[in-house]
C-alpha cells in the first residue's frame, strides 16, 4: 500500500502569510484615506471634533473648567496635559502620522505576534512609577493639577497605594520647616485618597484636606486605569506657609504583590512662581508662501483659568467653505496671539 502524503501550512506560516495581507492592506489603506489633501482636510475636521468632545467631557468632570495654557501638536503624543484619559492617543495632524512611522512599527507588530505564540517568560512582579507633569510653578492660594502615572507590570489593579510628594527632600518631614512638605496618597483599593497633616497622621475621607503647606481636593482630583498604567490627576492648593524655594516632586507606588518603591524624582517645582517681567513685544511672524510641512499641525490655546478654548489646524483647500475667513465658515474667529499665520480652520469651546 502507498502511503498518502499530506501538504499544509504550520499555524506560523498562515500568522505570516496573514501578517503580510494586513501590512499590504494597512499600506494601500493609508494611501487612500490620506493620499489627497482634500481627504486630509477631512481627517483634520473630524480630528479636531474628537479633540473638542473630549474637551467637553474633561469640561464637565473638572470644575467647568478647560484645560489652561498653549499646546501643539508638535510637542508629543499627549499634547494637551491632562487629556490623555479621554484618548489612547491625542489625535495629531495627517502629515506628522506619516506612513513611514506606520511602518516603522509593523517589524516590531510581528515580532510580538511570533512571542505570543512562542512560551510566557516570568516576570519579577514590580511596581514602578512612571512619569508626573504640571507647572514648573506655583503661587498661593490657587489650585494646581499634576498628572502622574504609575506603572505596574502586573496591572494597575495590583497597586495599592499611589504617591505624590512634593517636598525640597524624598522624605516627608514637617519639621523641614520652613521648607515644609506635602503628602497625598490614593488608596487603590478603596478608591479613596487621604492626606497627611501636620502630626503626621493620614486623613482619609471625612477627615482633612492637607496640612499647613498645601491642601488636596478631593472633590476634583481623579484617577484611572488603563492595562499596567494608573493615571491619577491630583488637584493641590499651595499656602503661603512655604518660603521661596527650589522644590521637587516625587512619586511611589506599593503593591500587593512586592511592596512599596523608593520615592522617584519627578520635575522640579518654584515655589512661589517669580514675578512676572515685562517681554518685548513679538516680531510679527512673516507670511508663509506655499504653507512648508511645519505648518500642519494641530494649535490648542486658552487662557490661565481654563474659560474657553480654541483648536487650530491648517486645512490645504485656503478655498474650503469652512475655512475661518470664508462667509459660511461654523468658526469666524481670528487666530490668537503666537498662533501660526498659516491656522486658517478652528473649533472653539461652548462656554
Amino acid at each position: 500500500m502507498l502511503k498518502s502524503k499530506r501538504f499544509g501550512f504550520t499555524l506560523i506560516e498562515l500568522l505570516i502569510v496573514i501578517a503580510i495581507l494586513g501590512i499590504v492592506g494597512s499600506v494601500v489603506t493609508f494611501r487612500l484615506v490620506s493620499g489627497t489633501s482634500k481627504a486630509r482636510d477631512g481627517s483634520r475636521k473630524a480630528n479636531l471634533a474628537q479633540i473638542a468632545s473630549a474637551l467637553e467631557q474633561y469640561y464637565n468632570d473638572n470644575g467647568f473648567h478647560y484645560i489652561s495654557g498653549n499646546h501643539t501638536s508638535q510637542s508629543g503624543d499627549n499634547w494637551i496635559p491632562g487629556l490623555n484619559p479621554y484618548f489612547r492617543t491625542i489625535p495629531k495632524d495627517p502629515k506628522q502620522a506619516s506612513s513611514l512611522r506606520f511602518l516603522a512599527s509593523v517589524p516590531t507588530w510581528i515580532s510580538k505576534m511570533l512571542e505570543d505564540i512562542g512560551p510566557k517568560p516570568v516576570y519579577a512582579v514590580t511596581p514602578t512609577t512612571g512619569t508626573v507633569s504640571g507647572p514648573a510653578c506655583v503661587s498661593y492660594g490657587t489650585k494646581y493639577r499634576f498628572t502622574a502615572t504609575y506603572l505596574d507590570t502586573a496591572g494597575y489593579s495590583d497597586i495599592l497605594y499611589a504617591y505624590i510628594l512634593i517636598n525640597s527632600t524624598n522624605t516627608y518631614d514637617v519639621a523641614a520647616a520652613p521648607t515644609g512638605a506635602f503628602l497625598a496618597v490614593l488608596n487603590n483599593d478603596i478608591h479613596d485618597f487621604g492626606v497627611k497633616d501636620d502630626a503626621g497622621t493620614w486623613q482619609w475621607s471625612g477627615g482633612g484636606s492637607g496640612n499647613s503647606y498645601a491642601d488636596l481636593d478631593r472633590v476634583t482630583s481623579s484617577y484611572s486605569g488603563s492595562g499596567t498604567t494608573l493615571t491619577i490627576n491630583w488637584d493641590i492648593t499651595f499656602k503661603n506657609a512655604w518660603q521661596p524655594e527650589n522644590a521637587q516632586v516625587w512619586t511611589r507606588a506599593a503593591d500587593h504583590s512586592a511592596g512599596p518603591t523608593p520615592y522617584i524624582a519627578g520635575e522640579a517645582l518654584t515655589i512661589p512662581c517669580p514675578p512676572a517681567t515685562p517681554t518685548p513685544a513679538p516680531t510679527p511672524a512673516p507670511t508663509p508662501t506655499g504653507g512648508g510641512a511645519t505648518d500642519y499641525y494641530y494649535g490648542y490655546y486658552s487662557d490661565g483659568a481654563g474659560s474657553y478654548y480654541e483648536l487650530w489646524a491648517m486645512l490645504e483647500d485656503s478655498s474650503d467653505p469652512q475655512a475661518n475667513t470664508s462667509s459660511s465658515a461654523k468658526c469666524k474667529l481670528s487666530r490668537p496671539v503666537g498662533a501660526p499665520v498659516a491656522f486658517n480652520y478652528c473649533v472653539a469651546s461652548h462656554q
